[in-house]
């Protein structure tokens, strides 16, 4: 596949990976049936449930959430939060679906990652009513 290089100022760095990181993840995760995803989440232990929820109401809102901020929200260490994240990324492979909890370079920090989940599958998992709530505000 042919590709093009652009020049782009430092100071867009950041921002212009987070921009391409949205697009390709966007083509590729769009492939989430509703009912396989809501099956996989029914199915998670209460830790990775509630991770999966915290990530999508967040994506719903249009925030990222550090790895650090989902630890405290949870109350657990990053060590056990990193078990969470392979939990619910392992039964995706089981499942022969794609990853539905992803990573991404923190903004404006080169040691912490931000945790999310795409709003294509986030708005299969938050309830209408919870979304037209966030999509109002």
């Amino acid at each position: 596949m042919p590709y093009v290089m652009v020049p782009v100022p430092e100071e867009f760095e950041d921002e212009l990976m987070q921009e391409v990181l949205k697009m390709s993840l966007r083509a590729r995760l769009s492939t989430w049936a509703p009912e396989s995803l809501r099956s996989l989440v029914g199915e998670l232990d209460a830790g990775p449930g509630r991770l999966v929820e915290l990530l999508a109401e967040a994506s719903m809102a249009n925030r990222r959430l550090s790895e650090p901020d989902i630890a405290s929200s949870l109350d657990v260490s990053i060590e056990e939060l990193r078990e969470m994240v392979e939990e619910v990324n392992g039964r995706c492979i089981s499942g022969a679906m794609p990853y539905l909890v992803l990573a991404a370079p923190h903004h404006g920090s080169d040691d912490e990652v931000d945790l999310l989940i795409t709003r294509a599958a986030a708005a299969h998992l938050v309830p209408p009513s919870e979304h037209d709530q966030e999509h109002a505000s």
